[in-house]
């Protein structure tokens, strides 16, 4: 006997109160477009009509997936996987100063101070020469400050959400 690999798609909901609910589950052979899409058109069948946010990873598959089935709504790249990526940008050495900068970002109770600790990264970042970084910085920019766009009191949720789902 074997190890089968296998892909759950999941969606959560998440209401302006902050409960949570599991919107719907499926197993899949793979993570890709087509499942992806499957699921997503699968949720609109059982009522699903918007979200104000989506939260994601950056799994281009499931992007097209919901620009397709959802089209015109607002999207979030994950904090999480944000960090993480940002992470290997740069060397084991370079965590140092940049965890604390990322944290210092995530953290930001206000746009200003969002603003001000992106600024930080910025010019930390090209005070290092970290030109591959700064590349990605600036082509990520849009799709982690989506967030800001919304009520503070909505930023936590947002920011802890960890994995693929939908904000109702």
């Amino acid at each position: 006997m074997g190890v089968v690999s296998t892909a759950v798609l999941i969606a959560i909901g998440l209401k302006e109160d902050g409960h949570r609910d599991v919107l719907g589950l499926q197993l899949g052979n793979k993570e890709s477009y087509h499942n992806w899409k499957d699921f997503l058109r699968q949720l609109k069948a059982r009522g699903l009509e918007r979200s104000e946010l989506w939260i994601s990873d950056e799994h281009d598959g499931l992007i097209k997936a919901i620009e397709e089935c959802f089209p015109g709504q607002q999207r979030q790249r994950c904090i999480v996987h944000w960090m993480r990526n940002a992470q290997s940008k740069v060397s084991k050495a370079d965590l140092q100063w940049l965890l604390p900068l990322m944290k210092d970002l995530v953290g930001s109770r206000t746009v200003d101070s969002f603003e001000l600790a992106w600024k930080e990264l910025i010019n930390t970042a090209q005070a290092k020469g970290k030109d591959k970084l700064l590349d990605w910085l600036d082509s990520t920019f849009h799709e982690i400050s989506v967030y800001l766009e919304f009520p503070p009191s909505h930023w936590s949720k947002i920011k802890k959400h960890q994995s693929f789902g939908a904000s109702q």
